[in-house]
């Protein structure tokens, strides 16, 4: 599976190579997305959520991801695994979208760690992410910086 992460601008000028794709388009509110090209595309995940975590100062105003996206996300993703690529992207494509990316390799067991060396994955998203696929026994062998005390994620 490849993905591609894109910001905002460039996923909306995203064209299809002819292969099928998918995309998973995170804005900050709602209606926050660009428009996305439908050729070839086998799936669309339109999600709003801020780019921030629970330890933010304005955290109780502010729309974080939650387990609920993260299902909608793992449920997304298991409709459209057999696709070629998943685009996924956020505002700026540098936070929200690469921990999608990151996650969703993990959970696969890939190699994540090309996600942490060329972006900043958000915490909240990641660990939220691989939490829920551990929750519903998705992830595939386990993951190196999983605690022994409670089975959770944490980075």
């Amino acid at each position: 599976m490849e993905f591609i992460v894109k910001g905002r601008y460039d996923a909306g000028k995203h064209e299809s190579d002819g292969r099928a794709w998918a995309c998973i388009s995170i804005g900050s509110f709602d209606g926050d997305w660009p428009n996305i090209t439908a050729v070839n595309r086998m799936g669309l995940l339109k999600l709003h959520f801020h780019d921030a975590d629970e330890k933010a100062e304005d955290a109780e105003v502010l729309t974080l991801f939650s387990e609920a996206h993260a299902d909608q996300i793992l449920d997304f993703f298991n409709q459209h695994k057999d696709v070629d690529y998943i685009l996924v992207h956020c505002t700026a494509g540098r936070s929200r979208s690469p921990a999608v990316a990151a996650a969703i390799t993990k959970i696969l067991g890939g190699d994540d760690s090309v996600w942490f060396r060329i972006k900043t994955p958000n915490a909240l998203v990641y660990r939220t992410l691989l939490n829920r696929a551990f929750d519903r026994n998705l992830i595939q062998g386990l993951p190196e910086n999983m605690p022994e005390s409670d089975g959770r994620f944490c980075i």
